[in-house]
């Protein structure tokens, strides 16, 4: 009795040990992608390990929005890829796992092992796109592919044109990737408190108004195929409306030696500032000069030239809303006037052109002592050049001043004034005769071929310090008589007071014999 006893027992040890050895291991999860076609399929793949026992089917399941997992359907033996035609694979992230359906004999009871291990899941891009206008940049954001484990790397793909269709624009390592946040990751195998992350990738250098399609693929070290790829999302990119570049209507000298200068900014609502650039040579670092913005037709005073030693180049810049420069149209350059005086009987003067616009012709303008400005000369746009004859000035007054005046088809521009000083060195002649009738020495007056009528006064006094006659202005002479009465024959005082050419005081006093 004790030995069928044991032989019994014997017996069930080996069918209950060879039932276990031919139990099936659960399918294992080979990867997960989301149609590119379709955006919502999800391919599902597979593989089973072959072994003594008989495969009847698969049973698919995915976890529904509870983190429960729900079947999906039931496919043939045979099948090692599924694609799910009603995956949210748009909206969220999908997860599945498979189990075997088998039987040990053909005809056999069916067993159903249990559901693969959940190592991958959907890459959901997010579809609300990030755009950085003035960094030209679109910021994406999708979910990691690994549930256990990590992709090396990942490949962004875009698309701008959908006649070259897809391209990648760059790969790069997990590691290196910026997590931005994580969410909770459900399953029937998956640990309760399970998160997946959540990364960023900022796509630079992209152009407005544009539309951007996106999708993400994950490279795994350990199963390379299949693709890995998440859903597509589009973005149009908002219009970057930018300024039209400024411009500088004029540039001109004022009478101070300062510069004016005329710009024109066009489309102000699309900028954010606008200044000059003010150089000597076109070599040199420019110094920038603040406009007074956000006027359209900005003017600005240049107060800080040499404008008697230098000419100028101006260029105008605006910046956009994102602060860019922008270039603007064109320089001008102020007029630098020159002269020398040569034997106090020319003046010759040159100059610059002007820079900026065409030119139509220059003219030249004189000023005489406390006269008016008179334009003395119209020359072509071509002369730089021009000689002033000194015996045609309308008086003797050594202060002279010129000007260029650069005539355009809209806009003129003011050289600086050039002063020049004619030499002043009086004589004095030592008699006269009032009542002569031969010589043209009948009034008594300082001799010179130009005089200066600033700071000038002339005064006859007699014998004893009185009085007789004065003058300011260098033109008159003294006739011998006061207060219209002719003075007896004798030595008479003149002082004469004067400044010369270079503004120096000088009084000159001595006798003048009158006699007739």
């Amino acid at each position: 009795m004790k030995i069928a006893q044991f032989l019994l027992v014997c017996f069930l040890v080996v069918v209950s040990y060879s039932i276990k050895a031919q139990q099936p291991p659960p399918p294992v999860l080979r990867g997960v992608s989301v149609d590119f076609g379709t955006n919502n399929g999800v391919w599902v793949h597979w593989s089973q390990e072959e072994g003594n026992y008989y495969i009847r089917a698969f049973k698919i399941y995915r976890v529904n929005d509870s983190g429960i997992n729900e079947l999906m359907e039931t496919v043939n033996r045979d099948m090692r890829v599924w694609v799910d035609q009603n995956a949210p694979s748009d909206i969220r992230r999908c997860i599945y796992s498979v189990s075997l359906l088998w039987s040990i004999e053909p005809l056999g009871p069916t067993q159903e092992t249990a559901t693969s291990e959940e190592i991958y899941q959907t890459i959901h891009l997010k579809p609300d796109i990030d755009h950085i206008l003035c960094a030209h940049t679109n910021t994406i954001r999708f979910t990691e592919y690994h549930i256990t484990g990590n992709a090396s790397s990942y490949i962004i793909w875009a698309e701008t044109d959908p006649a070259t269709g897809m391209w990648p624009i760059d790969t790069i390592q997990t590691s290196d990737l910026e997590i931005v946040g994580t969410e909770l990751t459900g399953g029937a195998n998956i640990p309760i408190t399970a998160t997946t992350n959540v990364y960023a990738y900022h796509h630079t250098g992209v152009d407005p108004d544009k539309t951007y399609s996106y999708f993400i693929e994950a490279v795994s070290d350990n199963y390379p195929n299949p693709r890995a790829i998440s859903n597509t999302v589009s973005y149009t990119t908002p219009p970057d409306p930018q300024p039209q570049p400024p411009s500088i209507n004029s540039v001109s000298v004022n009478d101070d030696g300062s510069v004016s200068i005329n710009a024109n900014i066009p489309d102000v609502y699309l900028c954010s500032d606008a200044y000059l650039k003010r150089r000597i040579e076109p070599s040199e670092t420019p110094v920038e000069l603040q406009l007074n913005f956000p006027e359209s037709s900005p003017q600005l005073l240049d107060d800080d030239v040499a404008t008697s030693a230098d000419a100028y180049y101006y260029e105008v810049f605006s910046k956009n809303n994102c602060a860019d420069e922008i270039n603007g149209v064109g320089e001008h350059r102020t007029i630098l006037l020159n002269g020398s005086i040569n034997d106090n009987s020319n003046v010759n003067l040159n100059w610059n052109h002007y820079v900026g616009w065409a030119v139509n012709d220059y003219e030249i303008w004189r000023k005489q002592g406390e006269e008016e400005w008179e334009r003395i000369e119209r020359l072509g746009a071509s002369v730089t050049t021009y000689s002033d004859d000194l015996n045609s000035l309308p008086s003797k007054e050594i202060a002279l001043k010129y000007r260029i005046n650069a005539v355009g088809e809209d806009y003129n521009s003011n050289s600086n004034i050039l002063q020049l000083q004619l030499d002043y060195t009086p004589i004095l002649p030592n008699a006269f005769n009032p009542l002569s009738t031969e010589s043209k020495n009948t009034t008594f007056k300082p001799i010179s071929d130009f005089y200066n009528s600033v700071g000038y006064r002339f005064q006859i006094f007699d014998r004893w310090g009185g009085l007789l006659w004065e003058t300011e202005e260098p033109k008159y002479g003294w006739d011998g008589r006061a207060n219209g009465k002719l003075q007896q024959r004798g030595a008479y005082v003149y002082l004469l007071r004067y400044k010369d050419q270079a503004g120096l005081e000088y009084t000159l006093s001595n006798t003048v014999m009158l006699f007739y």
